[in-house]
């Protein structure tokens, strides 16, 4: 599309449905698919970046507009976010593990003050999501937080298709499974076996953390890890859901 429209031709969005879809039926199906389209993303971002960024060069045909450059830099940077929360994961687990060791890191001094924002971006986003697919959807805020739960349960997926299609020119196409048959118990496990490690080790982090030292610092740092390590932990409660479904 974006090759397309840099040509000089035109989208038209038509309003009628030509033909309906199935969506995966498990979890590492649904991966796949995820990793796809933030593999696919990063290709456009890296092979098309001075194109968007900057300008095209003299030989290629350029007729894109600001506005489909902004939309094609928001959809690709999108994914980017991901990447950001793994980063701060990384971030969150260095810090954490700093305290019980007694070593300093130059960010410890102003760590307080720091995690006040996160916090609050989290909650702000958890919200405003879940109050936009109530107002597109018409769905319960109920419906609206386990919609947003699914979306950061594919969080690692993305950010690992990210950083591959960043990293690697090529990629070989994940097809997405529909209506292949139902997984187990043990292959849902199997399927989300990282994200539920670190969510593991993200709760125990915890209780030392808290051991060393009860201060508002020590207890922000605990609250994250409760959030993150719950947010890693979300793939393994979807696929268990399919596992018992497919063994039901």
């Amino acid at each position: 599309s974006f090759r397309l429209l840099s040509h000089g031709l035109e989208g038209v969005y038509v309003n009628r449905v030509y033909g309906r879809g199935l969506l995966p039926e498990t979890m590492e199906d649904t991966k796949k698919q995820r990793f796809r389209w933030a593999f696919g993303s990063a290709q456009i971002l890296k092979r098309y970046w001075r194109d968007l960024f900057i300008s095209p060069p003299a030989d290629r045909p350029w007729k894109l507009s600001w506005v489909q450059r902004l939309d094609y830099l928001m959809i690709s940077l999108g994914w980017f976010n991901d990447v950001l929360v793994l980063g701060f994961t990384c971030f969150l687990i260095v810090t954490v593990i700093s305290y019980p060791l007694h070593f300093v890191i130059p960010v410890r001094q102003i760590v307080a003050s720091a995690l006040i924002l996160p916090v609050l971006s989290i909650f702000t986003g958890v919200t405003r999501v879940a109050w936009a697919l109530r107002c597109t959807t018409g769905c319960s805020w109920r419906e609206g937080f386990e919609a947003f739960g699914f979306m950061l349960a594919l969080s690692w997926t993305a950010a690992l298709g990210f950083t591959a299609g960043l990293f690697n020119r090529r990629g070989v196409f994940l097809r997405t499974p529909k209506g292949s048959g139902t997984p187990t118990i043990m292959d849902a496990l199997r399927s989300v076996l990282p994200e539920t490690l670190i969510g593991l080790l993200l709760l125990t982090l915890i209780f030392p953390l808290l051991g060393t030292s009860m201060t508002f610092q020590t207890v922000l740092l605990a609250g994250l890890l409760v959030w993150h390590g719950a947010v890693y932990l979300l793939p393994l409660q979807n696929a268990l859901v399919a596992g018992s479904a497919g063994e039901a």
